[in-house]
């Protein structure tokens, strides 16, 4: 469980290096949490940080800035 602090259209992209929730570009429904690496021209590469075992922009492409749901400030154990 991760706790999040939701972002609008509006708002800044984050950061590189932050983590993310965003819904998946390709699964309807389906929430990701990945690592922002990158972000130009309103696309943005969402990477795992296990990179052996993460689905991510290197399996489904860059993901539209306005997929982003919010930015992950707390992870709860």
């Amino acid at each position: 469980h991760v706790l999040i602090r939701a972002v609008n259209q509006s708002e800044d992209t984050p950061p590189c290096g932050s983590i993310v929730v965003s819904w998946h570009p390709q699964l309807a429904g389906t929430r990701i949490i990945k690592r922002l690496t990158g972000c130009q021209e309103g696309l943005m590469d969402l990477r795992g940080d296990n990179s052996a075992a993460s689905t991510d922009s290197r399996q489904f492409g860059l993901v539209e800035r306005s997929r982003l749901i919010g930015v992950v400030t707390a992870v709860l154990r």
